[in-house]
């Protein structure tokens, strides 16, 4: 996996506002859309954890040409 995809989200852990949020979600799909762009991505969840400054980000997504759709989930 590109190390640089993922290297970015701690930068916003503590910050878990809903602007925080929208900036994962957003910068996901940017990301994905650089190195990956034969996924599409169905859904991203993010769930902080505000009392050990940890989030789990869950992403639905799709490898287009096959239509493969699976889960991703990342611990930050």
């Amino acid at each position: 996996m590109e190390p640089r995809l993922w290297s970015w989200c701690k930068k916003v852990l503590f910050e878990l506002k809903t602007s925080a949020r929208n900036y994962l979600v957003t910068r996901i799909q940017q990301q994905v859309r650089a190195y990956a762009p034969y996924i599409t991505i169905n859904n991203i969840d993010f769930q902080p954890d505000e009392e050990t400054n940890s989030a789990t980000i869950t992403i639905r997504f799709t490898i287009t040409a096959y239509s493969i759709s699976d889960i991703l989930e990342v611990s930050i």
